[in-house]
């Protein structure tokens, strides 16, 4: 029998001057006293804990203050709307509050809240005494507010049965749960007291797996119960089976669920996209001035080299930087790589290092994740020797605004130190024609772009 599990993920939503309906992603530091212990939770678990240390009070509203943050983190306001049509919330249209923090609702309620701060084990909460709700009346509604003088942000979060919610004039929409980008399946096995010389768990996506190599498969351990199964797309069902030397379980269908994900596309950027596309490669004496081209695919270069030059499996197709536009000539750039874990991850400019982040995208770049690379600054163009007919790949000369190596250190994703790319910086013009072509032959499990799972 086979269970499954998914693991889902979660944006924050905040405002600029106070936070309005946080999602749960993002927590709020609380604690017992100056010295005692810290807790963080999300507002929904914070509103959990005043419900359940006050459980006939109907409270579905709190609002954090940041009154003694830095002893004790925020305080926590509670108290109930209940039923409403319509919800009004700002923290920043409003001109006669005269604070540049506060919250205001144009709700009637008591003048006063009682505000407290958790308990030393994080369950419960200790009274610090009442904060007053101001009045005030502006835009044809009478506004109740309350505010703070420190720089922390309010927050203000209710669970109240409203129709129709505004804040500062626009209605809120709860955001829709984001799709994940990938998905995770526990399978759950027992293996029979045998000898076998392998046992594999293999799935395949719509299609049951005929062989333990039929799709993607991994080795299941005879001491261990459980695996958990790694980048699944949204959207697709998968079968997995059991397969051995000796014999096969019941492939079993599982629908991951979800919307599939649309392709993920990069201007002037083409990624794997199709190996027999040819594209106009410069004649290799012809670098910068107008001149011959002839086209060459990706799959007649990669059999090019391994004919002649055994070592390359990566290559980028890269415009030469001529600025006519009737004139369009790619240069090839090639080098040897291998990948950790038979991931493949290419990222756009936004990976590479500076200073070649730009705000004004005048140029356009391509680099990939290695575990090791070979030299990376071959330039290659085409010739024809005399009497023959068959097209040879020779080495030009250098195009000065193409940088072919880059090492980079990425703080979001420890460990990846090198990253080689190329990129173009010298964009004085923009058209529909790819910069860029970026194929590889190393065997890979995975391909992800930006981030971005494509298979």
């Amino acid at each position: 029998m086979v269970n499954f599990g998914v693991k889902l993920v979660s944006e924050v939503n905040d405002m600029a001057d106070s936070i309005i309906q946080p999602d749960d992603s993002q927590t709020f530091l609380l604690k017992y006293s100056y010295s005692g212990p810290e807790f963080n939770y999300n507002c929904k678990e914070i509103l959990q804990i005043v419900k359940n240390t006050y459980p006939s009070g109907n409270y579905d509203t709190i609002v954090l203050l940041p009154y003694a943050m830095y002893p004790f983190g925020y305080f926590i306001g509670y108290f109930s709307i209940g039923t409403v049509n319509i919800l009004n919330l700002t923290n920043n249209q409003l001109t006669t509050v005269g604070y540049d923090q506060y919250v205001a609702m144009d709700y009637l309620f008591d003048g006063y809240m009682n505000f407290e701060s958790i308990n030393e084990t994080g369950d419960g909460l200790l009274s610090k005494g009442s904060t007053p709700w101001y009045s005030c009346t502006e835009s044809g509604k009478d506004w109740k507010y309350i505010t703070v003088t420190y720089s922390d942000p309010l927050v203000f979060y209710t669970e109240c049965n409203y129709s129709h919610m505004y804040i500062n004039g626009e209605e809120y929409n709860p955001p829709e749960p984001p799709q994940p980008t990938e998905v995770t399946v526990r399978v759950n096995y027992v293996i029979p007291d045998d000898d076998y010389t392998y046992c594999k768990l293999t799935w395949k996506k719509d299609e049951r797996p005929e062989s333990a190599n039929d799709g993607y498969s991994t080795t299941l351990l005879k001491d261990e119960s459980s695996i958990n199964i790694t980048g699944l797309q949204p959207g697709y069902k998968y079968w997995f089976a059991i397969f051995t030397n000796k014999s096969e379980s019941e492939a079993v269908e599982y629908d991951v669920g979800g919307s599939p994900q649309p392709p993920y596309t990069v201007d002037n950027l083409e990624i794997m996209d199709d190996f027999y596309k040819e594209w106009p490669i410069q004649h290799y004496n012809q670098v910068t001035t107008y001149g011959r081209s002839h086209d060459f695919s990706a799959d007649w270069v990669f059999n090019y080299f391994s004919t002649y030059i055994t070592h390359y499996n990566t290559i980028w197709f890269i415009r030469n930087g001529l600025l006519d536009m009737e004139y369009i000539s790619y240069l090839i750039g090639a080098t040897l790589i291998t990948i950790p874990d038979r991931i493949l991850r290419i990222y756009t400019h936004k990976k590479l290092t500076p200073p070649y982040y730009t705000e004004e995208n005048t140029w356009v770049g391509c680099s990939v994740f290695v575990n090791s690379y070979s030299a990376n600054t071959i330039e290659y163009g085409w010739n024809k020797y005399s009497g023959d007919d068959n097209y040879v790949l020779n080495s030009t000369g250098g195009l000065s605004s193409w940088q072919y190596t880059t090492e980079i250190s990425d703080p979001d994703l420890p460990g990846y130190t090198n990253t080689i790319g190329a990129y173009f910086d010298t964009i004085n013009y923009k058209d529909d024609n790819i910069y860029i072509g970026f194929y590889t032959t190393v065997e890979h499990d995975h391909l992800y772009i930006d981030d971005h799972l494509i298979y």
